[in-house]
């Protein structure tokens, strides 16, 4: 019996072992995929978003209308991924005008445009009847998009075991029943009999199939 149920737990190992790699494999490979996925639509939002900014603040920046100049920012700051609106004059004379969003969604002024790691920036000229007239830097986080893959991490981790643990299950179950038992059942009828003697041990109520029928 011991040696029935040390091939059986090699033989569950092993379909384990290549179910994990195999699984492990597929989901390394969809991560990345999505994640690729991922950054080209965060890359696409902020070029849009940037676009939009170009457009929406041409008429405040001429006018050079501070209040106007922050509604345009933040109606851009409204979309979760964007972080910071930076608008540069081309007037070196005017200061630039940057908008940042802090926690809790408050959009605040600030000096400079944001230097933290993990944000994606795209530059527009802002145009106003003809002639440039400025810039706009528009910032976004890849904040949400991390969280949104870490979460599928975790998921893919839990279903890779998960997977795993069925498919080991299943299979000793199905080893269990057409080889384990059967061979148990035998062994146990070889001990109990000589070449003169038999003895019930209940053989006729299993099934045996192949060779295990034969012996």
């Amino acid at each position: 019996m011991k040696r029935n149920t040390s091939i059986a737990i090699q033989v569950i190992v092993v379909v384990a072992t290549l179910t994990l790699v195999f699984l492990s494999g597929a989901g390394v490979v969809g991560y990345h995929l999505l994640r690729i996925q991922e950054e080209k639509e965060l890359e696409a939002l902020t070029s849009a978003l940037a676009e939009q900014a170009g457009t929406g603040l041409a008429l405040p920046l001429w006018n050079f209308d501070k209040e106007q100049i922050r509604k345009a920012s933040e109606s851009i700051l409204k979309v979760p991924a964007a972080n910071a609106v930076v608008v540069a004059p081309s007037d070196s004379k005017q200061p630039p005008f940057a908008l940042s969003k802090q926690p809790g969604n408050d959009s605040v002024l600030v000096e400079t445009g944001p230097t933290a790691p993990g944000l994606m920036r795209k530059d527009r000229s802002i145009v106003h009847s003809g002639s440039t007239i400025g810039s706009v830097q528009v910032f976004a986080s890849s904040t949400p998009m991390t969280e949104r893959m870490n979460r599928f991490r975790l998921w893919l981790v839990c279903t890779v075991v998960a997977t795993a643990g069925i498919l080991s299950a299943a299979l000793y179950f199905l080893l269990w029943r057409m080889v384990i038992n059967p061979i148990r059942l035998l062994e146990h009828y070889s001990l109990r009999t000589d070449d003169k003697e038999t003895a019930n041990s209940g053989l006729e109520d299993t099934v045996f199939l192949g060779e295990l029928e034969s012996l």
